[in-house]
């Protein structure tokens, strides 16, 4: 199903008698829709980025809630490297080079940078940050980290977002969506970043602003992005668009085959835990029970 009218009007048809609703943020109802299904019980969200949800619409229905927290941050961890990778070895690039037929007639791209020596910068390091630090750090970079609560991560720790954007070559966002966090990264954080850096974001679009993101890529306040996620997706602002020194994915990051497999396995086992009056298998926490 796609967003827009076929979405809206499954909604308003099935809605109202729906007991149990399977979601992800992309395909999530708005809190008006969600208002109106009066007969909802539990929403099984399938992901672990429940925040971009309208979460106080399912509370005042009373509705249960479960998600799926580390079923995909092995396969995020992964796509954060490989966009790493292709932003600071400039992959696009070189890529382009080969198809615009310039190879033979020119010797090739300039030389770029290695991962290896660059200063990585990890905003949110819960189990999809982890993952990435370790990642990294088999590529010799030295990796920082931020988040609210320091806890004991062999890495160093910055207590502020704008002095792990200072001390950082790449910055990669791997922080929970929802208000607290929504464009966070903004004009400081990037200009601290600087010239030579690099914006990875594989956690969710709001976080960054697009209008400061691309204010800094047409100023070469940072160098280039790789973004998975960009806030207004899927529309996509055609100033970023047309930029080179951008990758993109289309919200991809954890999507392989072995993450859907656990994570509709999981949502399965929470809907049956809920029918039958049992505890859930990973509530969301404040939806235990009602």
């Amino acid at each position: 199903m796609e967003m827009g009218p076929e979405r809206d009007a499954f909604l308003a048809e099935a809605g109202p008698r729906a007991r149990a609703m399977i979601a992800i943020s992309i395909l999530g109802p708005r809190p008006e829709q969600i208002r109106e299904m009066t007969s909802l019980e539990h929403l099984a969200y399938l992901g672990a980025g429940y925040q971009s949800m309208a979460m106080d619409a399912f509370r005042e229905l009373g509705a249960t809630a479960s998600f799926v927290p580390a079923a995909n941050a092995d396969a995020v961890a992964e796509y954060a490297i490989a966009l790493m990778l292709a932003c600071v070895r400039e992959l696009r690039s070189a890529d382009a080079f080969v198809r615009d037929g310039r190879w033979g007639p020119e010797f090739g791209p300039p030389p770029v940078p290695e991962l290896r020596g660059r200063r990585i910068g990890i905003v949110g390091l819960g189990g999809i940050g982890s993952r990435i630090a370790r990642l990294a750090s088999a590529f010799g970079p030295e990796v920082a980290y931020t988040k609210p609560n320091k806890g004991d991560a062999p890495y160093a720790y910055y207590p502020s977002l704008l002095e792990l954007a200072d001390a950082s070559d790449v910055l990669v966002i791997s922080a929970p969506g929802g208000p607290e966090t929504r464009h966070m990264v903004n004009t400081d954080v990037l200009a601290a970043l600087g010239p030579a850096g690099y914006l990875i974001n594989v956690a969710r679009g709001s976080i960054v602003s697009n209008d400061d993101l691309i204010a800094a890529l047409e100023a070469g306040t940072i160098r280039g992005a790789g973004l998975d996620v960009v806030d207004g997706e899927p529309g996509v602002p055609e100033a970023l668009r047309r930029m080179d020194n951008v990758i993109f994915s289309p919200h991809r990051a954890g999507v392989t085959r072995e993450a859907i497999r656990v994570q509709w396995k999981t949502a399965m086992e929470n809907l049956a835990a809920h029918f039958a009056g049992e505890p859930l298998i990973t509530p969301i926490p404040g939806f235990e029970g009602r």
